[in-house]
């Protein structure tokens, strides 16, 4: 995964709220920031972050290594999301063909009807 690189090698000290605004337009639409409105929110997004705070958050996806959990947990992820390539992941539950990185925003309808799908069937279960 591309974010593994950031924490040995300390790119993401240099990776600024400025940089991801400036590069913005050479690589937002193809990964799924495709239209006015979700160019604009991922923007407004960036620029309500301070530096720090984008740094440690890009840190943090580096050192992740997940957990195991006794919880249930239902994954939907986009075939087409760049930032976390379907190659890298592992037992997806939904995988939306036409998804991007930008799913749980394009796809709403799709991602609420999932879920209360999921919470009907649980429901279904405590009765039974």
């Amino acid at each position: 995964m591309v974010f593994t690189i950031l924490a040995p090698s300390g790119i993401y000290r240099i990776i600024t709220r400025q940089l991801i605004l400036a590069s913005f337009p050479l690589w937002g639409a193809s990964h799924g920031y495709d239209t006015p409105t979700a160019r604009n929110l991922f923007i407004d997004m960036v620029q309500n972050q301070s530096n720090q705070y984008l740094q440690w958050a890009l840190l943090q996806l580096a050192k992740w290594e997940g957990s195991e959990t006794s919880v249930p947990i239902n994954r939907m992820h986009g075939a087409k999301d760049k930032a976390f390539p379907l190659q890298d992941l592992q037992n997806i539950d939904n995988l939306l063909p036409q998804g991007d990185h930008f799913l749980v925003w394009k796809e709403a309808v799709i991602v609420s009807r999932w879920i209360i799908e999921i919470l009907q069937h649980k429901a279904h279960e405590n009765l039974d």
